[in-house]
């Protein structure tokens, strides 16, 4: 409650969340109550993110109370997944790096991705990070990441990733081989 007034959050968009209207709340950033909400928030609702990196969570689903009251599991992480949800200034990014937070896949994209392993993805996530720090020098990629990377390009080498500062689509990146 206490990050929700620091935002000027009121509590009847509060209680209109609740009911799986309105719009989407901001959603603190590293708290002992983030990680208590971590615990089942994803089993109701989904995360998205803005162009500051900014995490905000989107209304419920309406039956959520049900949901979360037949849980008999909370302690079991399910987490939020290799895909988050992107606000409409930063849509078109596949991957959109942001500073301090962790960065995640855009859900529209997700489809795209259907066949690809959890493990991959979470690489994949890895490698983006390192690519999009290191653009300007061009990237020097052992076999396994570049592999990957040459997967990635050609499931989605016309998507951007970067930030609004400085983007690039995937099969514009340059990288290397390097055994």
């Amino acid at each position: 409650m206490l990050q929700l007034r620091r935002r000027k959050i009121s509590e009847q968009d509060l209680k209109r969340w609740e009911l799986g209207e309105g719009k989407p709340l901001w959603f603190a950033h590293a708290s002992l109550g983030r990680e208590l909400l971590d615990l089942f928030m994803p089993r109701v609702t989904k995360l998205q993110i803005n162009k500051v990196g900014d995490d905000y969570i989107q209304p419920p689903s309406r039956d959520w109370r049900a949901t979360l009251g037949a849980c008999q599991d909370y302690v079991s992480h399910i987490g939020w997944g290799e895909f988050i949800e992107y606000d409409t200034d930063i849509e078109d990014f596949l991957y959109y790096q942001q500073e301090g937070g962790e960065e995640r896949l855009n859900s529209k994209y997700k489809t795209r991705f259907a066949s690809w392993k959890e493990k991959d993805l979470s690489k994949l996530r890895s490698l983006l990070s390192e690519l999009v720090d290191d653009y300007e020098k061009g990237a020097r990629l052992n076999s396994s990441q570049f592999s990957l990377f040459r997967k990635a390009v050609t499931t989605a080498g016309n998507l951007k990733v970067g930030s609004l500062k400085r983007s690039f689509t995937l099969k514009g990146l340059e990288v290397t081989e390097v055994e």
